[in-house]
């Protein structure tokens, strides 16, 4: 299976998903960002399907430590993002300081490496742990009324 696809994959086939960027990063081009997953479920998907993702993601045992981010630069459609723990703090800086650096200026050519390369070697053993660990549950649909 395409490991930078693979999340993406079971998410669409498994997930009632609006918005799905189906790579978590590039095979031929490994450093150019950190590997995530951006995604958003449909409109009446309740937030609390995202709490649960959370708590799922955040109890896996890997190389580095996942989580889902809510986006803070989202005013409309508020996307969400699978990736590494140390991402919260770089979009969080982004948003409160009004600054973009590159990731690889943030958090230095080196560490940007490591955890690109930590994060590659994750996906596969994450991609399991959602997959046996991560049931959808009716009630995450919400019933909207006209």
């Amino acid at each position: 299976m395409n490991n930078e696809r693979m999340i993406a994959k079971y998410f669409k086939e498994n997930f009632p998903t609006k918005q799905l960027r189906y790579e978590m990063y590039l095979d031929h081009n490994k450093y150019l960002k950190i590997p995530e997953l951006v995604f958003r479920f449909q409109d009446n998907v309740d937030s609390v399907a995202y709490d649960e993702l959370k708590k799922c993601v955040e109890s896996f045992s890997g190389k580095l430590e996942w989580t889902v981010i809510r986006d803070f630069f989202g005013r409309k459609n508020i996307n969400y993002s699978l990736s590494p723990k140390v991402m919260y703090q770089y979009y969080k800086d982004q948003f409160d300081k009004e600054e973009f650096p590159s990731q690889e200026e943030y958090f230095s050519e080196e560490i940007f490496k490591k955890i690109c390369d930590d994060a590659i070697e994750d996906i596969p053993n994450l991609y399991k742990y959602i997959k046996d660990n991560f049931v959808w549950k009716d009630e995450y649909q919400k019933q909207i009324s006209e």
